[in-house]
């Protein structure tokens, strides 16, 4: 018998600390606001998009500058800073 592993992807996690203190502040604006949940995302990707400056020299080996509340309290990076931020932001 196979046993399926029932893993919730959108818990928070050790890159994807969405319930930090830094992630709930870039997020506090949009918490609570009338927008639609595609508005939200749309206004938090060009936050993100706009909020750090691109970076490709900025690259890390260690694993925990790559996690969202690290990344929000710095102004640059990279796609992949970038992406973990955002995913971060959506599921907070």
């Amino acid at each position: 018998m196979i046993k399926y592993i029932c893993m919730n992807f959108l818990q928070s996690s050790y890159f994807f600390d969405y319930e930090s203190d830094e992630i709930q502040q870039l997020i506090s604006e949009y918490k609570h606001s009338t927008l639609s949940a595609k508005e939200k995302a749309i206004a938090l990707y060009n936050l993100i998009r706009d909020g750090w400056k691109y970076d490709p020299y900025s690259i890390s080996l260690l694993d925990e500058n790559y996690r969202a509340s690290i990344i929000a309290q710095r102004n640059t990076g990279y796609c992949v800073d970038k992406s973990i931020i955002l995913i971060a932001s959506l599921r907070a």
